[in-house]
Order: structure tokens, then sequence, then C-alpha cells
């Protein structure tokens, strides 16, 4: 008698937070994606020295949740891909030589998740919830560079660098109405919660060079271009770029010209983007006369976020 009077008084201790209120069911989903990549090389061929490298990498996070006094669910999903490719080559000798190099680097996440909380049907309480949380950070970088030379005073080469990085997030939860038609409103519908958000970046270059060089005729010259950009919430874009030629023939003439150009831009802007270019030439040509030097540079640079 004992033993079931005590079995009673168990299911009665168990039973009362039944009768205090409903319970409430629950769920949390997360997801990550944290992609990374790095790669690199030396030049191949004769050249001076040269090469390229990229790196990218980012993080997203996605966080659905969803409570309710009769069921709940969540799902989240991440996904995200860094990249990057890149090659250089140059061939140089006493009396010619060309050399090139480029880089390109990116990476994008996206993220989505949903969230359901279904409450039983209640005039005095409606606990049904759900919310969407996103968040992402990453960024990119790629350089690229190539100098060929005969070694004798005439060469020709460049270099550029640039990059980007962003961040940003969203959330989204479950619309609420306000009066007694959106607390009737609220009762008789699920808590329904549903987001999708993703950003990325890229980042490129190119560098080429090239001369030739002759007892009375020398030319040199040499281009660089460089870019980068983002999309997402905010971020910021950067980059340089410089490219040097000399030329000299066997009087002792000589031209040399040679640039640098650098962007940089940071904003809240959706769209991010950036540019640097520079190049030129320098020819020499000798005769039994005389003898005609043209040294010629330029470069550009412009960046904006949107």
């Amino acid at each position: 008698m004992k033993k079931i009077i005590g079995l009673v008084l168990g299911l009665m201790l168990v039973a009362v937070p039944c009768f205090a209120g409903s319970p409430l069911q629950t769920s949390t989903s997360v997801a990550i994606a944290a992609p990374f990549n790095i790669d690199g090389g030396s030049a191949w061929g004769n050249a001076s020295n040269g090469g390229w490298s990229v790196g990218a990498g980012a993080e997203l996070g996605v966080n659905a949740y969803a409570q309710g006094t009769k069921s709940a669910q969540t799902t989240a999903i991440a996904n995200g891909t860094a990249f990057g490719i890149g090659g250089a080559i140059g061939i140089q000798t006493p009396h010619f030589g060309i050399g090139t190099s480029g880089a390109l680097s990116g990476v994008y996440v996206l993220g989505a998740g949903y969230g359901l909380g279904v409450d039983k049907f209640s005039l005095f309480t409606n606990p049904d919830f759900a919310s969407v949380g996103i968040k992402y950070q990453g960024g990119v970088a790629q350089s690229n560079g190539i100098l060929v030379s005969n070694g004798n005073g005439t060469y020709a080469g460049g270099q550029n660098e640039t990059g980007a990085i962003f961040c940003g997030s969203s959330y989204t939860e479950d619309l609420k109405f306000g009066g007694l038609g959106g607390k009737v409103f609220d009762i008789l519908t699920p808590a329904v919660a549903v987001g999708a958000d993703g950003a990325g970046a890229l980042a490129g270059g190119y560098t080429i060079g090239g001369y030739i060089d002759t007892p009375n005729f020398a030319s040199a010259g040499a281009k660089t271009v460089g870019f980068s950009g983002y999309v997402a919430d905010q971020g910021a874009v950067a980059g340089n770029g410089q490219a040097n030629h000399q030329a000299v023939v066997n009087n002792g003439s000589f031209g040399l010209s040679g640039g640098t150009a650098t962007f940089s831009y940071a904003g809240t802007g959706s769209l991010g983007y950036g540019s640097a270019q520079t190049g030129g030439y320098t020819n020499i040509t000798n005769s039994a006369h005389g003898s005609s030097v043209t040294s010629y540079s330029s470069g550009s640079a412009h960046a904006t976020v949107k």
C-alpha cells in the first residue's frame, strides 16, 4: 500500500508542471562554412625573377531557431568556395626578352535557413517564435610580377598587388501584429521565419614586359593591370601596380621610364571595386650621325563603392 501511495505521489509531482503551463518545444540549427585557399609559384623559364600568389578565405554562419507549444522545426545550410589560379613565365637572352605573369583569386559564401514554430490553440498564451540569423566575413588577395633582363642594362617588368575585404549580416524573424486582431492572427497561425544571404569578392591582375636589344636599336616596355572588388553589405578594396623599363645601346645612350598607381576605398556600399594600371616604353635608335631616345609612361587608378 505504501508503495502504491508513493507511486501516485511521484506521478502527481511529474504531472503538476503539465497542468501549470503548456510545454515548450524548441529547435536550433546551426551551419557554418569557412572556405580557405592559398597558392603561389615562381616564374617558369629563365626570367631574372617573377611569380604569383593568391589567397582567399571567408566564414559564414547560419543560425535558425524555432519554438512552439506543439512543435518546432529548423533547417540551416551554409556553402562557400575559395579559389585561386595563376602563372608566370619569362625568357631572356642578350638581344631579346619577354615575360608575363597573372593571378586571379576569389571567394563566395551563401547561406539560408528557416524556422517553424507551431502553437496549440490558446487564447491566453502564444509562445511560438522563429528567427534566422546570418553573418559573414572574408577577403581575397593576389600578387603577380615579372622581370626580364639581358644583364647589360636593358630590362623590362612590373608587378601588382590587389585585395578586398568584406563583411555583413542579416536577421529575420516571425512577424508579430498588434491589437486584438493581431493577437488572434498570431494564435491561429504558426511562427515562420525564412532568411538567405551571401557575399563574395574577386582580385586579379596581370603583368607583361619585354625588350629588344641590338647594337644600334634598343626597345623595352611593360604594362601591369590589377583589380579587386566585392559584393556584400560593406567592405574595402585596395591595390597598387608598378612598371619599369630601361633600354641601353652600345654607345652609352639609354632611356628609362616607369610608373606607379595605387587605389583604395572603404565604405558601406554593397558593391565595391577598383583598378590600377601603369605602362610605357623606351625606344633608342643609333645612326652614324647621332642617337634618338624616346621614353613614355602612363598610369591610372580608380576605386569606388556604391
